[in-house]
């Protein structure tokens, strides 16, 4: 057998056991006839064989009773969000929540049902497709279940769902190793942006400290300037008023020396003045 066929058979359940007795019958007939093998050994490894399937049976009973519950499970949760959205029930915050928590419930029926050895391709479409037709619509109802009859086309189309639910479960898978590693990396480039940021500050500190101590000089300098300004103001009030009154005073005694000096140039209009007094006191 090819390496594809070995890999398709450890996941699918029918063509494991076609191939468990193709090898049983190739084995007896390969035998030399003085080697065959005895009816008792038959007996024993046909025994064997029933007893396997048997057990194969229940794992994949088991194995589909199993996928049957979680797609139940997931069409009720989504039913019941759905139906609170459209009661108004749940806050749109609420909502976004609720939603994510059915996304990550989906991502993890599909990245288990595609490693299911007891599952044939058809029927890990028929789940994926299960998925699909509850997220349209939360309410619909499967006639035949999951895993219902499928015509020869119908399973060529479950076959291609599968694979392609398989390609996306995968990226998921490297999405999340991706990140993990990210992580694991990520102490040592925040360590190094620490380090960057604390020298950052200590440079942003001293230009604090010298924008301060430059703020406060030109302060003390405004201050200076205010009171030499102010000094200036108050002299110059002082030397107005003393001018005025020099100048007044100046004012007066020229007044008085120009009346002395018509006395002096006038005496008949002073003898005149006297006599009237003389003949006003008669």
């Amino acid at each position: 057998m090819s390496r594809t066929e070995v890999d398709e058979a450890s996941r699918s359940y029918q063509q494991l056991m076609k191939v468990v007795m193709r090898l049983a019958y190739q084995y007896s007939r390969t035998l030399p006839r003085g080697q065959r093998l005895t009816r008792e050994q038959y007996m024993q490894f046909q025994r064997e064989i029933e007893e396997r399937v048997r057990l194969d049976q229940y794992e994949r009973a088991v194995t589909l009773d199993w996928y049957k519950a979680r797609v139940a499970d997931y069409q009720r949760e989504a039913a019941d969000l759905a139906a609170r959205h459209r009661a108004g029930a749940i806050s749109d915050e609420e909502r976004l929540r609720e939603t994510a928590y059915l996304q990550g419930m989906r991502a993890g029926i599909e990245n288990t049902v595609h490693s299911a050895a007891k599952l044939t391709p058809e029927e890990r479409g028929q789940v994926v497709q299960a998925l699909d037709a509850i997220d349209a619509d939360p309410k619909t109802r499967m006639e035949h279940g999951v895993f219902g009859p499928m015509t020869k086309r119908e399973k060529a189309v479950a076959r291609q769902v599968a694979a392609r639910s398989e390609a996306a479960a995968l990226k998921r898978t490297e999405d999340i190793e991706a990140r993990k590693q990210a992580a694991a990396e990520a102490p040592l480039d925040a360590s190094a942006t620490f380090s960057e940021l604390k020298q950052a500050n200590a440079r942003l500190t001293k230009q604090v400290h010298k924008l301060t101590a430059d703020n406060t000089a030109l302060q003390a300098q405004v201050t200076a300037l205010e009171a030499q300004l102010g000094a200036k103001a108050t002299a110059g009030a002082d030397a107005s008023t003393n001018g005025h009154g020099t100048q007044r005073a100046d004012q007066q005694a020229q007044h008085a020396e120009q009346q002395g000096a018509q006395a002096d140039i006038d005496p008949d209009h002073g003898d005149g003045g006297a006599a009237a007094q003389m003949e006003a006191e008669a």
